[in-house]
């Protein structure tokens, strides 16, 4: 789940510091095309990309210590380092409000934090909330979370700080206000949000929008507005060009954005009442409106994934893997796929199981009933799971009563092999326990104890 997450991240900030280089690129073509005297612009974009690259480059420079790192469980950032972050952070934060405006820089500075930054706990606590003792992935996830953030922030100054050049050159009359939606959908139970603006337009300058889909665009004071019409499920990407004319000079800009179109009545649900096990077949059955079964198919990185028979399943997680990402496509009616129309995330257990003498897991026992079961047996946690498990080997030691300890001893097999001279309060312990089940997987668990009645 943590390498899915990191992967769209770094692929977002890759996106933002192209998206920041084609502004300042914008900004440096406008002010050659109008003669500029001062370039502004320009060099208010390149001061907001300095800025942000200070801190980007600190970033990679802790994330490459983290993964260079043997452990994967520890505190991997020290306060020192935390301090040092924040810091940056701060002051790249402020310079962007100095930057879109000097004069009401302390209220941009707000603007910025409540915008961008306000679901980050405080700087001050990130040492407890953020980066404590932790799985190596999840500091990774978190830096680069941080670090699309600060390219997110940098790439609203670098365009404000290109309008801000632009409003310099034309007369323009602000019209209305637009909202956009941050993402194209949101889940049941996660927040939505939008980003609202003014548009501003000159009279003098009418676009031209094309796109790469059947749509019907509509232009009104200067702004457009697209409309098309969804037929299949999945993921869709739009994209065109706008071209807008000054001084006999076309120019043609590329835009794309995409939306994610939910097909009807999706169902995906697990079988074995929503128990998996890693290493262990589970069924999924599924179903979605409008389409055959034989259109429809599983996909998941983590597992190897069976067909049964049509909307039958079975799923075999990979060893070890506490949760997975299972996606839906659908092969559309023209032929084309569509992919990722649902996804369901799966919690996967470990199929470990209790260590007992009969049925006696832990704690008093008599000795009577110690030679009365031969062996040691695994018991599956649950009842329901249909597992056997072999014990190939443990170790057995003693604390006597007269607290005399005697060194454990590794058996071979479940046979179970004790002291004679076992009496009232001595104690024994049975530890690293090894045992393989049906499906193949092997188990060490670290064991269990006894005291003798």
């Amino acid at each position: 789940m943590y390498d899915e997450y990191i992967a769209y991240l770094d692929s977002e900030s890759k996106h933002s510091t192209e998206h920041i280089k084609l502004i300042i690129r914008k900004a440096i073509q406008n002010e050659k095309e109008y003669n500029a005297i001062e370039k502004r612009g320009s060099i208010l974009c390149f001061a907001a990309q300095k800025q942000s690259e200070v801190v980007t480059t600190y970033i990679d420079s802790i994330r490459n210590t983290i993964t260079l790192s043997e452990k994967e469980y520890d505190k991997y950032i020290d306060d020192s380092t935390i301090y040092k972050l924040t810091l940056l952070i701060g002051n790249c934060i402020d310079s962007s409000a100095k930057i879109i405006s000097s004069r009401d820089w302390e209220f941009l500075q707000r603007d910025i934090y409540n915008t961008f930054w306000k679901d980050i706990p405080p700087y001050q606590t990130w040492h407890k909330t953020l980066f404590n003792y932790q799985p190596k992935k999840e500091a990774i996830a978190l830096l680069a979370s941080i670090k699309l953030n600060i390219l997110i922030t940098t790439e609203y100054t670098v365009h404000q700080a290109y309008l801000n050049n632009m409003f310099d050159r034309f007369t323009c009359m602000p019209i209305q206000v637009i909202a956009l939606p941050n993402t194209s959908f949101v889940f049941n139970g996660e927040k939505a949000a939008a980003t609202m603006f003014f548009a501003a337009y000159n009279w003098a300058i009418a676009p031209t929008i094309t796109t790469n889909t059947k749509s019907s665009i509509k232009v009104k004071n200067r702004v457009s507005s697209l409309t098309t019409y969804a037929k299949t499920p999945g993921i869709k990407i739009l994209s065109g060009t706008a071209s807008i004319k000054i001084k006999d000079i076309v120019h043609t800009y590329p835009w794309q954005t995409q939306y994610y179109v939910a097909p009807k009545g999706i169902y995906m649900h697990v079988d074995n009442a929503n128990r998996c096990y890693a290493g262990i077949p589970f069924t999924i059955s599924i179903h979605v409106d409008d389409y055959s079964a034989d259109k429809l198919s599983l996909r998941c990185k983590d597992a190897v994934i069976n067909k049964i028979r049509d909307s039958i399943y079975t799923i075999t997680t990979n060893k070890n893997v506490k949760a997975c990402m299972l996606y839906m496509d659908a092969v559309n009616a023209d032929g084309s796929i569509s992919r990722s129309i649902a996804a369901k995330h799966i919690k996967v257990l470990q199929p470990m199981p209790d260590i007992a003498i009969g049925n006696i897991k832990h704690g008093m026992i008599a000795k009577a009933y110690i030679q009365q079961h031969a062996s040691l047996s695994a018991i599956a946690r649950d009842e329901e799971l249909d597992i056997t498990y072999r014990i190939r080997q443990y170790d057995i030691s003693y604390i006597k009563a007269d607290n005399k300890y005697i060194e454990p001893t590794t058996i071979q097999g479940s046979t179970l092999h004790i002291d004679n001279t076992l009496q009232s309060g001595d104690r024994m312990f049975i530890t690293d326990i090894v045992a393989t089940d049906n499906y193949g997987n092997t188990h060490h668990m670290a064991g269990t104890s006894f005291r003798i009645e």
